[in-house]
């Protein structure tokens, strides 16, 4: 410490001859500063959590266009020819039919848009299983298959399913 001059204090000294008042205000006030700091800590993390949570939450519900069967057809080149249970009820067969051929070839050549089906009174998605032995011409008139596994039977004739294509799906249709 510094020499101090007479009858001048350091702060050691002055809390000393202050007594246990001016040591009580400064643990008082190193207590409330401590506790703000910790405050503004919390606060900040869940400013910047609610932030990120809204941003992920955007980006994770995309809008998704609805068009009818017709209008798939239309501007895909592409007719629903069947959406049925099969196999004893463990698969489910979807059928499309081609009538424009290039219309069709450039919406099913892109892999993010081959059809889903979506089960939407049970919250489930259904993804097509590999075809195998299937190779898809692109020729009006030309029909192919998809096949999606359906354990337990989940899916029963009457049950509706919208058919996705990844940024547009279809109408609600009935499984036979």
């Amino acid at each position: 410490m510094p020499p101090t001059k007479e009858g001048q204090m350091n702060v050691g000294q002055a809390i000393l001859k202050a007594g246990p008042s001016l040591r009580v205000k400064t643990s008082q006030a190193v207590w409330i500063s401590m506790m703000a700091l910790g405050l503004a800590l919390i606060l900040g993390g869940f400013y910047a959590w609610q932030i990120t949570s809204a941003q992920g939450a955007a980006v994770t519900t995309p809008v998704v266009e609805t068009i009818s069967a017709a209008a798939l057809a239309d501007r895909y080149g592409l007719q629903v020819s069947l959406i049925e249970v099969t196999s004893a009820g463990n698969m489910l067969d979807f059928r499309l039919k081609i009538v424009d051929a290039d219309k069709a070839e450039r919406l099913l050549s892109d892999s993010d848009k081959r059809p889903r089906l979506i089960v939407p009174d049970q919250g489930i998605t259904l993804f097509a299983s590999p075809t195998l032995g299937q190779t898809l011409n692109f020729e009006e008139g030309e029909e192919f298959y998809l096949l999606y596994g359906n354990r337990g039977g989940t899916v029963k004739p009457g049950t509706f399913v919208i058919v996705s294509f990844g940024e547009f799906q279809l109408e609600r249709l009935p499984v036979e």
